[in-house]
């Protein structure tokens, strides 16, 4: 029974501990819990076009979404939610921003702004 197949076994919820033991024995590699928890959460990361995520978020969430392109290369992405659109146009007076490198797996900056109103 090969690690791959192990894998697919843990789908259906099997013990990890039973499953460890099962790879020590036929493997000789004796691995962590962990491992196999890292493994099977990696496994299961969804992926999806660029145009899909910004259908889900306009049509699904109704998110303004604008792309900054330059020679058909992505520059940054524009996005607010409902709340922050409201947000905006009740109190455009103070307007924060803060940028973070590498905070996504891209390795993008990411800038968050931040509406101040009256109320704190």
């Amino acid at each position: 029974m090969t690690l791959k197949c192990n894998l697919s076994i843990v789908s259906f919820k099997v013990n990890k501990k039973l499953l460890k033991d099962e790879i020590l024995k036929e493997t000789g590699k004796d691995i962590t819990l962990r491992d196999i928890s890292n493994i099977v959460a990696r496994s299961k990361t969804i992926s999806k076009t660029f145009d899909e995520i910004l259908d889900v978020l306009q049509i699904g969430h109704n998110c303004s979404v604008s792309l900054l392109q330059e020679s058909n290369v992505l520059q940054g992405i524009f996005l607010q939610d409902p709340e922050m659109m409201r947000m905006y146009g009740n109190f455009p007076e103070l307007l924060f921003f803060d940028g973070t490198y590498k905070l996504l797996n891209n390795k993008f900056t990411c800038y968050i702004f931040l509406v101040q109103d009256g109320n704190g």
